[in-house]
């Protein structure tokens, strides 16, 4: 079982729980099971699948979270990639690992 099992499992066993609460967001399981599901959508969409890398650049929001479980669901990798490191250090790690 990988953590996106988890959270559809939450989704539907605490689906009104709060999952994820920022100062101006919040989602319960199901909503944040859902957004993860529309993400994983659109990158299988794109051809992600499994065994593939998948590189994130997004800043410190709910969405990434769900991004990440997005890649999970897909059983790709997840390449964090910092949203603050200039453009010479993202080049060199995007060369490096190829997502």
């Amino acid at each position: 079982m990988n953590l996106y099992a988890r959270l559809a499992y939450l989704a539907e066993n605490r689906a009104g729980v709060v999952a994820v609460e920022t100062a101006s967001e919040r989602l319960t399981y199901d909503q944040f099971q859902a957004s993860a599901s529309r993400i994983a959508r659109r990158l299988r969409a794109a051809g992600v699948g499994r065994g593939d890398i998948v590189g994130l650049h997004l800043r410190d929001a709910p969405i990434h979270l769900a991004a990440f479980f997005a890649v999970m669901r897909l059983g790709a990798t997840i390449l964090p990639l910092d949203w603050r490191s200039p453009p010479s250090e993202l080049s060199r790690v995007i060369d490096r690992f190829g997502p």
